[in-house]
């Protein structure tokens, strides 16, 4: 009975359900090899003497937002914190988008884009990737154009691709559309490209930023947006009064104030990405994607199920994208520490020496 009162569309989302438990190398969701409690556990006690859990969190996310101000070179006016940026992704839905009105994205980009485009009632549209896996931005400003696009999302450096469209291209997607143009930067910390400086220049222009990745605060969920104080001050209209609680707030100021540490740990995940690439690239079974992400995508030229199998039976769980998905047989491999990676290429060696 309970599915006949479900709204349509939801029934149509994928049950998101990961084993972690199951696997000791867990390489499948982005997530930082680096625990950075091990290395600012005293300064994160003494913050905790002062923690008062009995009261509301700070609504605004006031010392926060400073010190995110500090680190991306904006006014705290500029930003807005959420629950992730699942979450800020939800409120820019509220607070832009409604009732049919389209969003334009390209394929294949993050999920939530069009799963939140649904469950808001909206028209999601995507333009399809080259054959080499680079977003089109000619057909997306001619997509978002002629259908007079709401919202256009861009993921840049893009999840599962790891490409990272050009600057001078979101330009020109900016220069040539009417709509809001929303960058995902979530993995922007292993690039050389960042957009946030153009929000000075456009109003139409929102960028996303989060402390789960580069930063390995995945578990705290905390996420910011980036734009003009108008647009920050609209989407605050549809926050939720004490969205993001504090000790998520407390921890993010803690790790704000160890940047040498943090730059530390993405130098080391951007050596080990190009290290592994290379030697993925002499596996003649793969097809190896270039990135500037900490994952990188490769495409398995045989049925990718066996050598998942073989994979998972030794603890090593990577993203395997399943045989109806359009990235059949590809796999999208989380960059970790040199000991991990070369586990991974040991076992994944293996596997494909039992196929032959």
């Amino acid at each position: 009975m309970i599915k006949s009162l479900v709204n349509k569309h939801v029934l149509e989302f994928d049950h998101y359900v990961v084993p972690y438990n199951n696997y000791k190398y867990v390489l499948n969701a982005n997530e930082s090899p680096y625990n950075i409690f091990e290395y600012i556990m005293d300064d994160y006690l003494n913050k905790l003497k002062t923690y008062q859990p009995n009261l509301y969190p700070d609504p605004m996310a006031t010392p926060l937002r400073k010190k995110l101000a500090n680190y991306t070179g904006v006014n705290p006016e500029n930003i807005i914190c959420g629950n992730g940026s699942d979450e800020i992704i939800t409120m820019i839905f509220s607070t832009f988008l409604g009732q049919d009105q389209v969003v334009v994205s390209h394929s294949p980009t993050f999920d939530m884009y069009s799963m939140g485009t649904k469950l808001a009632k909206g028209n999601f549209i995507c333009v399809n990737d080259d054959d080499d896996l680079k977003i089109q931005s000619d057909k997306l400003i001619e997509t978002a154009n002629a259908n007079h696009a709401k919202l256009l999302f861009l993921c840049a450096p893009n999840n599962p691709t790891g490409y990272a469209l050009p600057k001078e291209e979101i330009i020109k997607i900016l220069d040539n559309t009417s709509c809001i143009v929303v960058i995902d930067e979530a993995y922007g910390e292993f690039s050389d490209i960042s957009c946030i400086d153009l929000i000075h220049k456009y109003d139409n222009i929102i960028i996303l930023k989060t402390l789960s990745k580069a930063f390995g605060l995945a578990g705290l969920r905390l996420g910011y947006a980036i734009s003009t104080e108008e647009t920050i001050n609209c989407i605050y209209k549809v926050k939720q009064p004490y969205n993001l609680n504090s000790m998520s707030q407390l921890l993010g100021e803690l790790v704000l104030d160890h940047m040498p540490l943090i730059q530390g740990f993405i130098q080391n995940v951007k050596s080990e990405r190009d290290r592994l690439a290379t030697e993925l690239l002499a596996i003649t079974e793969f097809i190896v994607y270039p990135s500037d992400a900490n994952f990188i995508l490769v495409k398995y030229k045989k049925n990718s199920s066996k050598l998942n199998e073989y994979l998972l039976s030794h603890g090593l769980f990577i993203k395997c994208f399943s045989g109806t998905h359009y990235l059949a047989n590809y796999f999208r491999i989380t960059v970790s520490t040199k000991e991990i990676n070369e586990l991974l290429l040991k076992t994944i060696k293996e596997g494909i020496a039992l196929e032959k």
